[in-house]
């Protein structure tokens, strides 16, 4: 080659990795860039390529949300029973939980399962309450995760010892939970990350190791879905509205907002409606929930409602969410809630 000519190619070389350099940078500030010039860009559920190169944003498979690394994909999860007594409200800490389960208990009422990060930052959690037996299959689909409570049912007592769960009963960890002084108990039981970091960083356990939902940001509307704007549960006194400025459901109790004791709204990116069997088995009205098995559901996100069944193997496997064709239905990113209703429980629902 000439020596002219090795010169025009070094200035070309010099130039392509300038282009290249500019469009990385443009990616990792801006991954719609992508779009823009034309490639696929495309969420998958644990992780997205978000540059022509090899670099990757990492989700969490608790909640769908980036990571900084892989170790945080799979995160310490903490489950916790919050009341909803009417002399319990405002409740403290339920706006900042990833994942709620609401599930009916004894006397018309229901109670929260309010499921946090670990490594979250929370100042007051709670009012706590006692434990029940469902609660126990929904907390075996996070790994080992501990089960925050004070007390419990006899059935749900001897479960927790049968599945050997990781327990933290206020009845012997009482040094990390406190009760408050501007309520009656049993409605004045609290905790937080503050306690829960501290028992957690002094107990030796298992490795995590628990397979999550799968989620995207983009929603694909589903045959059997339809726009719904205001889904309400009257048996709950429940209602969930999609704001469509903040893209996000608002959760109502009573026909009034909700939020929690710090004044912080109730949301949700996305909301499931789990119908399930129920029975009631004692004179307490104590109840059995059919956690393993499969049924009808509805699944809201992004002001849609899709008709959908779920299924839930054994006791220990993911519930998941299908679509009538059998298709996966993907979560949105952030924050859950899980519904869980008696079955032929009467819905309302508006566009």
């Amino acid at each position: 080659m000439k020596p002219k000519n090795k010169i025009y190619l070094k200035i070309f070389l010099v130039g392509l990795l300038i282009i290249m350099g500019e469009i990385g940078w443009l990616t990792l500030k801006s991954p719609d860039f992508l779009i823009q010039l034309g490639l696929n860009y495309k969420i998958s559920p644990i992780s997205a390529t978000t540059s022509i190169f090899t670099s990757q944003v990492l989700l969490s498979q608790f909640d769908g949300t980036p990571v900084s690394s892989t170790a945080e994909q799979i995160p310490e999860v903490l489950g916790v029973m919050i009341d909803n007594h009417p002399d319990a409200r405002p409740e403290a800490g339920l706006s900042q939980a990833r994942v709620v389960y609401e599930a009916p208990v004894e006397g018309g009422l229901t109670r929260y399962f309010a499921l946090f990060n670990s490594n979250q930052v929370v100042a007051k959690v709670g009012p706590i309450r006692s434990a029940r037996p469902y609660f126990l299959d929904w907390l075996a689909e996070y790994g080992r995760s501990s089960y925050w409570h004070s007390g419990g049912s006899p059935d749900a007592l001897n479960l927790i010892k049968q599945y050997s769960v990781w327990d933290v009963n206020e009845f012997f960890f009482g040094p990390y939970f406190w009760r408050s002084s501007d309520r009656e108990a049993p409605h004045n039981l609290y905790t937080s990350s503050e306690k829960w970091h501290t028992l957690i960083a002094g107990t030796p356990h298992d490795p995590l190791n628990w397979a999550g939902w799968n989620f995207s940001r983009d929603f694909s509307a589903s045959v059997s879905s339809s726009e719904v704007a205001d889904l309400r549960i009257r048996m709950y006194g429940v209602g969930w509205t999609y704001d469509s400025d903040l893209k996000r459901y608002v959760r109502f109790l009573n026909n009034k907002l909700l939020s929690d004791e710090a004044g912080q709204k109730i949301l949700a990116d996305t909301v499931v409606v789990q119908f399930v069997d129920t029975d009631v088995i004692d004179e307490e009205g104590r109840r059995t929930i059919a956690t393993v098995g499969e049924g009808e559901a509805r699944f809201l996100r992004d002001g849609r409602m899709v008709r959908a069944t779920w299924k839930k193997s054994d006791r220990v496997s993911r519930t998941r969410f299908f679509d009538v064709s059998g298709k996966e239905l993907l979560f949105k990113p952030g924050q859950i809630w899980i519904e869980v209703i008696p079955q032929n429980t009467l819905l309302e629902v508006s566009s």
